[in-house]
C-alpha cells in the first residue's frame, strides 16, 4: 500500500466517522424532541460507538478492495507504466555502453514487450527481486533477451 493510498484511506475513514456521527446525533436530537442540546446528542456513547463501528467497516472494505486490486494486478499481463519505464530505463542504462543508445533502446523495448506477453506482473516482480538479490537473470528472461538481440 502506497503512502498516498494509506492517506486516502485514513482521510476517508475520518470523513465517514464524522459524517455518520452527525447523522446519528441529528437523529438522536430529533427523537428526543430537542430536550438536549445538539452537542450532547452528538456525544452520546452509543452515537460514537455506532459511528466508530461503521467507520471500521468502511476501513475493512477499503483494505479488502486494495488487496483485491493488488492481487488482480499481480495476475495480469498488463504492467503498470512505472514498472515498464523503470525496467526500460535500467536496461538501457546497463546496455548502452555495449550496444549504443539506439540498439539498447530497441533491445530493451522488445524485451519488456515479450516479458509482458509471457509473464504475469507478479512473476515479473518476483524475477526483478531475484535479479536485484542475486544479480543473475533466469533462463527464460535470458532467452527473451537473446531473441530480441537477434531481431
Amino acid at each position: 500500500m502506497t503512502s498516498y493510498q494509506l492517506g486516502a484511506l485514513v482521510g476517508r475513514t475520518l470523513v465517514v466517522f464524522f459524517f455518520f456521527l452527525l447523522i446519528l446525533g441529528g437523529i438522536s436530537y430529533l427523537l428526543q424532541r430537542r430536550r438536549r442540546p445538539f452537542r450532547q446528542a452528538l456525544l452520546r456513547w452509543w452515537v460514537i460507538t455506532l459511528s466508530a463501528c461503521f467507520s471500521g467497516v468502511v476501513v475493512l472494505l477499503s483494505v479488502l478492495s486494495l488487496l483485491g486490486t493488488s492481487l488482480q494486478q499481480d495476475a495480469s499481463h498488463v504492467y503498470p507504466e512505472e514498472a515498464v519505464s523503470g525496467f526500460t530505463e535500467s536496461c538501457v542504462a546497463s546496455s548502452t555502453s555495449q550496444l549504443g543508445s539506439a540498439a539498447a533502446e530497441r533491445l530493451c523495448t522488445c524485451a519488456i514487450t515479450e516479458i509482458q506477453q509471457v509473464y504475469t506482473y507478479g512473476e515479473f516482480k518476483q524475477f526483478s527481486a531475484d535479479l536485484q538479490r542475486t544479480g543473475a537473470l533466469s533462463a527464460g528472461i535470458t532467452d527473451i533477451f537473446t531473441r530480441c538481440a537477434r531481431q
